[in-house]
């Protein structure tokens, strides 16, 4: 997805958190944001917007750093590995990432460690849901 006109990005935040948009100030915890990603990729796919906070204010973030983290999540967290899809936008002078999460063709699931299990996660309104553990 590119958003290339302020407007567009506009209307994307205009309608708030949903089962396929979830708003974040940055990515400070890979290990939680992977759990957006997998609930995204077993439901409908889904976008998540870094540099937006819950009250659809935009905060701006660095996107080289944002991307990082969020590979980070996508392939040590998410079993299989969460391909991403990245676009940008610049409003107000300020910088705020879209990473696409497409839906899944097999289940994917969020793992914290090696000897963990596996957990399932799937998106309910505007919320991930743990839906069972392996």
């Amino acid at each position: 997805m590119k958003l290339n006109q302020p407007d567009e990005f506009q209307q994307l935040i205009r309608g708030g958190e949903s089962i396929t948009l979830e708003f974040k100030q940055t990515v400070s915890h890979p290990e939680k944001i992977a759990k957006t990603l997998v609930a995204f990729a077993n439901t409908e796919g889904g976008k998540l917007v870094i540099g937006v906070s819950d009250k659809k204010e935009i905060i701006g973030i660095d996107p080289e750093e944002e991307k990082f983290a969020l590979q980070i999540a996508a392939s040590e967290y998410c079993r299989p590995a969460i391909q991403l899809i990245y676009s940008e936008a610049e409003i107000d002078n300020k910088m705020v990432l879209i990473a696409e999460v497409a839906q899944g063709h097999t289940a994917h699931f969020y793992v914290k460690g090696r000897n963990e299990p596996q957990q399932f996660y799937m998106r309910q309104n505007n919320q991930n849901k743990l839906i069972a553990k392996e």
